[in-house]
């Protein structure tokens, strides 16, 4: 329900289940969303060592490719105890993706 709260307020992406890669067109975007994570409480020093660079394996052409979660990019406001825990964990495993020698890029 908390997940879904999120998504709800266009903070996450909905969830997709069989594929492995980001598509290409989501390339820009993630450079928005990481620069407005280094503004977040909690994850704003590890937003500042993330960087698209060094993902390329990981985008696809293919427009269905979606990881299962992805953020939207809104910031996060107004939300309950329950969902900014949800949004802080969410954030910090993608900011892990996104940042060199945490996901074994």
């Amino acid at each position: 329900g908390v997940a879904y709260a999120l998504y709800n307020k266009g903070l996450v992406s909905y969830p997709a289940d069989k594929a492995v890669t980001l598509p290409a067109s989501l390339m820009e975007h993630a450079e928005g969303m990481l620069s407005g994570l280094r503004y977040h409480p909690v994850l704003g020093k590890k937003a500042v060592c993330a960087a698209i660079t060094g993902t390329e394996g990981c985008w696809s052409e293919e427009t269905a490719a979606h990881q299962a979660v992805m953020l939207t990019g809104l910031y996060p406001v107004d939300l309950s105890r329950e969902e900014d825990m949800l949004y802080t964990v969410t954030a910090s495993h993608i900011l892990d993706f996104f940042t060199p020698g945490v996901s074994g890029k």
